[in-house]
């Protein structure tokens, strides 16, 4: 997995674990003009096995199909490039009033049946090779 920064990688790490997958390892974190850079060397990666990338849009495109067609024109089999529109922040902040109840609570005591169980282990994805 490939993101921004810390927070693309809690809420990516969160979204994979609600629906059983586990995360090898995270790369990336160092915003998005560095991934941006390393996109290619990532696509050459997900030649042999899959790689999620998320990003956001911000203002670099009009869409997020757009600004995917610019930065990985031929996309390997294993890659998934996701962009989060406009941020990923704006996913968290969609629900406020859940968002806030589990950031002052903590995912143990803020009563949503969704916040729970957020160290579970998740079943493996990792190293998965592409057919």
């Amino acid at each position: 997995m490939v993101t921004e920064g810390v927070t693309d990688t809690v809420v990516v790490r969160r979204i994979c674990s609600e629906v059983g997958l586990d995360i090898a390892a995270v790369h990336g974190e160092n915003g998005k003009n560095r991934l941006d850079r390393s996109l290619a060397g990532y696509n050459q990666a997900a030649r042999r096995e899959r790689w999620l990338v998320l990003r956001d849009l911000d203002t670099d495109a009009d869409c997020a199909p757009t600004l995917v067609r610019k930065l990985l024109p031929e996309p390997s089999r294993g890659m998934m490039l996701r962009i989060a529109t406009r941020a990923i922040e704006s996913w968290l902040l969609a629900d406020a009033p859940a968002f806030a109840s589990c950031a002052i609570r903590g995912p143990a005591r803020c009563g949503k049946t969704s916040c729970r169980g957020t160290t579970a282990g998740p079943r493996s994805v990792r190293a998965t090779p592409v057919a």
